[in-house]
């Protein structure tokens, strides 16, 4: 089974040395990795995000120019990085590397974008809201351009992930990045 958790758009472009580029990705995803790990689980809707698009594109202003520094950028947004960044270039690579690595939440990007990726195995939240209690993983991709989606199959949301690279044209997936809260 596959659902939209919920639906977002990036209405915001920010302007660096004179050139605009998109707005919010990297710090909306970050934003919904520690919002993940804080909850100990995924996202039941937008509010849970803790973070308006004003707020977020607030927030890109200040970390976009730590881009190239990513351990900074991370700390920053009160998070760590789980090793280094990965290279990768597929997006099952993505999934492999999250579900390997814990505690299962990480960013991945491509040239021009990032977006967010999550792994858990338990009871799922529809099970726990229905107060199932089969054992059953759960997989999520955020992105700040689509939406969050949720699954409890990786290879449905694979393909899902791929339909909306193909009709958003976005780039190979470049890099993976495991976070975790700071200890």
């Amino acid at each position: 089974m596959i659902k939209k958790v919920f639906a977002l758009e990036n209405p915001f472009k920010q302007v660096t040395g004179g050139t605009q580029q998109i707005g919010v990705c990297t710090v909306a995803s970050l934003k919904w990795a520690k919002q993940c790990l804080l909850l100990g689980r995924g996202l039941g809707n937008q509010n849970e995000l803790g973070a308006s698009a004003r707020e977020l594109n607030g927030l890109m202003a200040v970390w976009r120019r730590f881009d190239s520094t990513p351990e900074e950028q991370t700390t920053g947004m009160g998070l760590r990085m789980v090793g280094n960044d990965r290279p990768v270039t597929m997006l099952r690579e993505v999934q492999r590397i999250v579900r390997d690595n814990p505690p299962h939440v990480a960013i991945f990007f491509n040239s021009h974008h990032t977006m967010g990726y999550r792994w858990s195995a338990g009871r799922n939240r529809f099970e726990r809201a229905a107060g199932g209690s089969m054992m059953r993983k759960e997989v999520e991709y955020f992105d700040m351009e689509d939406g969050l989606w949720w699954s409890d199959d990786e290879w449905e949301l694979l393909e899902k992930m791929k339909e909306i690279f193909a009709a958003k044209h976005y780039a190979q997936v470049m890099g993976v990045r495991v976070v975790e809260l700071p200890t």
